[in-house]
């Protein structure tokens, strides 16, 4: 599987990363790369860190989202 398919996929999984790719996900995204082209973990365990990784980036985007949401109606 290609670097674009992969990343078709982890958007269908989570759109918020489509729309806002920041640099500590492509940081993160990086490392993990890193670690599987160092061979230190399989493609298997690659593709699962990526999708965990991304998910949870993405809970945190969500929560930013729903935080700065409140503090502007707050004001």
């Amino acid at each position: 599987m290609d670097e674009y398919s992969k990343m078709e996929n982890i958007n269908e999984i989570v759109p918020e990363l489509e729309q806002k790719p920041d640099i500590g996900y492509l940081i993160g995204l990086g490392l993990i790369k890193e670690v599987y082209r160092e061979n230190i973990i399989s493609e298997k365990e690659y593709n699962g860190m990526v999708k965990t990784f991304t998910r949870e980036y993405a809970k945190c985007i969500r929560n930013e989202n729903v935080k700065n949401k409140e503090f502007k109606s707050d004001k």
